[in-house]
């Protein structure tokens, strides 16, 4: 069973490659066709399913890091790692699973901004603000001409609890 294993490993760094080779290639197309135009759309969608569920894998994974941070204090035990994010997310999409691709520096950042958000050091508004910065910086190297929408369940819940509170 360990070959099967295995072998599911090296199908999942092979789609990991070509969703970063898919993304490099969008991003530095020279011509402006209406086929490339397309593809830079499919990997913007793909980026944005990516933003969406690190952010939501960074802030669980941020508030288990900080529970097992206070045990591992208060029973004088070694602090655990803090938790790293991906570039890559398996996004589901027409045509079944798929891997999406953003750049580590990115993903990085997505976590952090999760992770505060989760234990409440920034609020709703700064975590969709800071999101959407790299979201725009994400778009403007696909050289889109209009940068794509994050978090839009976090935009709703916002918008809900707004319209509670008047």
């Amino acid at each position: 069973m360990a070959w099967l294993s295995s072998k599911k490993d090296k199908n999942l760094q092979s789609f990991q490659v070509q969703a970063k080779k898919d993304f490099d290639l969008a991003c530095n197309f020279d011509e402006d066709t209406r086929e490339r135009k397309s593809i830079r759309i499919k990997i913007a969608l793909r980026c944005r399913a990516v933003i969406d569920k690190t952010f939501v894998e960074g802030a669980e994974k941020f508030a288990k890091y900080k529970t097992d941070k206070l045990k591992a204090i208060w029973d004088q035990n070694k602090l655990p790692p803090e938790p790293e994010a991906s570039s890559f997310q398996t996004i589901n999409s027409m045509n079944g699973e798929i891997i999406g691709y953003i750049p580590k520096e990115y993903a990085n950042q997505i976590f952090k901004i999760a992770g505060d958000y989760q234990n409440e050091e920034i609020t709703i508004q700064s975590a969709i603000r800071q999101t959407q910065f790299i979201a725009d910086e994400i778009s403007s190297r696909l050289s889109l001409e209009e940068s794509f929408k994050t978090l839009n369940f976090l935009r709703e819940e916002f918008k809900s609890s707004s319209s509670e509170k008047d």
